[in-house]
C-alpha cells in the first residue's frame, strides 16, 4: 500500500516570513510601474510647459499651441502615479492604456526607418513596467482576500493600514501636480487668445533694412538658396517673409515682367489652395508690382503679398486659425497689410 507524503505545515513565524518576501517582491513591482507613471508625467509636463513659454520653438516639433494637452495628460498621469502608490488596480489599467494608445498612435513606421531604436526600448521600458504594476495590484489585492483576516497578528499586520501621513515627498508631489494643472489650465485658456492688433506686436526689419513688417513672436532666421526667411509664431497665428535678392536678375525688368514674376511666386505658394486676388489692395509706398490674395485651407485663413522694392522680391505672409468669414480675422489681415512699411 502506497502512503502519501506528509505535506510538512509551516509554522506562523515561517508563513509570516514567506508571505513577507513574496510582499516585498509585490511591492517591487508596483514601484516600479509608479516610477513609470511618475516618468511619463514629467515628460508630459516639461513639454507642455515648454510649449507654453517656448511657442517658437515647440511649434518647429509640432508641440505649439498644444501646453494645455500636455499638462493635462501630466497631471493624469500624476494622479495615476498616486493611485498606483496606493495599489490601485484601476489606476495601473488606466496608465497602460494610455501608454498603448500612444505607442499605437505614434508613427512607428517612420520611427522604425529613421533608426529611432530608443523609441522603442523607452517604450518597452515603460509597458514593462506597467504590465507588472498591473499584475503586482491583482497580486495584492489577492493576497489582502486571503490573508487579511489571518488569526496570526504579523500576517494581518502586513495589510493593516497605517495612519496616514503628510510627508515632505508628498507635499512636494501634491504642489507639483496642482502647478501642472494650473499651467494647463492657464495655457488653454491662452490658446484661445490671439492679438487682432498688429501694433501691439513685435517688427521685424530685413536686413537690408528696407521692408519691416510686424510679427505676433520671436522671430526665427534661416537662408537656403539664396532665400532669407524669417518666421514667426504665437498662438494661432503666423507670419513670415521672404527675400530674394535676385543679384541684378530683377533689374531690367519692365513692369509687366514683374507682374508675371510676383504672380508666378505667389501661385507656386497656393498650389492646392483655395485663394482669390485683391486687385484694389494698395500697395505700400515704395513697392513695384504689388500683388495680394487671400487663401482658405483646413481651417486656416492666410494672406499672401509678393512686391518687388529696390531690386529684390519680397513675398509676406500671415495665417490665422481661424474660418474664412471671420470677420476679426479678417480685418487681422487687412491691419497686417497696412502695417508693411518700404523704408525709403
Amino acid at each position: 500500500m502506497d502512503e502519501s507524503p506528509n505535506t510538512p505545515v509551516l509554522s506562523d513565524d515561517a508563513r509570516a516570513n514567506r508571505l513577507s518576501g513574496l510582499m516585498n517582491k509585490n511591492h517591487r513591482m508596483i514601484s516600479t510601474a509608479f516610477g513609470a507613471a511618475v516618468f511619463i508625467a514629467v515628460i508630459n509636463t516639461l513639454i507642455g510647459i515648454a510649449a507654453i513659454f517656448t511657442p517658437n520653438i515647440l511649434n518647429i516639433l509640432e508641440f505649439g499651441g498644444l501646453g494645455w494637452f500636455y499638462c493635462l495628460s501630466g497631471f493624469i498621469m500624476f494622479a495615476v502615479a498616486a493611485g498606483i502608490h496606493y495599489k490601485s488596480r484601476v489606476c495601473v489599467i488606466i496608465g497602460l492604456l494610455f501608454m498603448v494608445v500612444d505607442t499605437a498612435l505614434s508613427d512607428l513606421p517612420a520611427l522604425l526607418r529613421n533608426g529611432n531604436i530608443a523609441y522603442f526600448i523607452m517604450r518597452g521600458f515603460i509597458l514593462y513596467a506597467l504590465i507588472m504594476g498591473l499584475i503586482g495590484a491583482f497580486q495584492y489585492h489577492s493576497y489582502k482576500r486571503r490573508f487579511s483576516g489571518d488569526p496570526n497578528p504579523t500576517i494581518a499586520a502586513l495589510f493593516s493600514r497605517g495612519r496616514f501621513r503628510i510627508s515632505a515627498g508628498t507635499i512636494i508631489f501634491l504642489l507639483l501636480s496642482a502647478s501642472v494643472l494650473i499651467a494647463g489650465i492657464y495655457s488653454f485658456w491662452i490658446s484661445g487668445r490671439v492679438s487682432y492688433d498688429p501694433s501691439t506686436w513685435e517688427t521685424y526689419t530685413t536686413t537690408d533694412g528696407l521692408v519691416t513688417i510686424p510679427i505676433p513672436g520671436a522671430p526665427e532666421f534661416s537662408m537656403a538658396d539664396g532665400i532669407q526667411s524669417v518666421r514667426s509664431y504665437s498662438n494661432k497665428t503666423f507670419a513670415g517673409l521672404d527675400r530674394i535678392a535676385g543679384d541684378g536678375l530683377f533689374s531690367d525688368l519692365s513692369a509687366k515682367e514683374m507682374e508675371d514674376i510676383v504672380t508666378q511666386a505667389l501661385e507656386s505658394g497656393l498650389t492646392g489652395q483655395q485663394f482669390s486676388y485683391k486687385p484694389d489692395a494698395a500697395a505700400p509706398d515704395g513697392a513695384q508690382a504689388y500683388i495680394i490674395a487671400d487663401a482658405y485651407h483646413e481651417g486656416v485663413l492666410a494672406r499672401y503679398q509678393a512686391f518687388f522694392a529696390d531690386g529684390a522680391l519680397y513675398i509676406a505672409m500671415l495665417a490665422i486659425d481661424a474660418d474664412q468669414d471671420d470677420k476679426r480675422a479678417l480685418a487681422l489681415l487687412d491691419a497686417f497689410t497696412d502695417a508693411i512699411v518700404i523704408n525709403s
